[in-house]
């Protein structure tokens, strides 16, 4: 069986190549972006987003795949991404997808939503990573 450890959002991801380890830069929680609140906005952002999986049974399978999703304010929810999980041959399995912009359209909490499936098994979601996403006007900014 494979187990999802955690994921998160953050301006840079390193995996050293000699020592194998993650290191992770400036986790993301919440973006600040000038504008009006019905604006919709893409920002030139880059970004990555990490996630760590594990196989918990080595007799289970090893095998399975990863969906990301971006769910706006007001349930908008578009797919951004597929990722094969192998861990045939490891215990655990990063994947970093890195991002060069992002379009936000409002206010609000925002989140990006993992799903994995196994074989014939359905898409289950298992975990949710959140980012406030405020405007500031001209006539508010301090």
């Amino acid at each position: 069986m494979i187990k999802h450890c955690y994921s998160l959002i953050c301006g840079h991801a390193v995996i050293d190549e000699r020592t194998r380890f993650l290191s992770v830069f400036d986790v993301i929680e919440q973006i600040n972006v000038k504008g009006e609140p019905d604006q919709t906005i893409r920002i030139p952002m880059r970004f990555d987003l990490v996630s760590v999986w594990m196989k918990i049974e080595t007799k289970d399978l090893d095998k399975g795949v990863s969906r990301i999703s971006l769910s706006k304010p007001g349930d908008i929810i578009s797919n951004i991404s597929e990722v094969e999980i192998n861990l045939t041959e490891a215990t655990f399995f990063r994947s970093i997808i890195q991002f060069s912009g992002i379009e936000l359209t409002g206010p609000g909490l925002y989140k990006f939503v993992i799903e994995f499936k196994q074989t014939n098994d359905d898409l289950a979601e298992v975990s949710e990573i959140p980012f406030v996403v405020t405007y500031k006007t001209s006539e508010n900014q301090s």
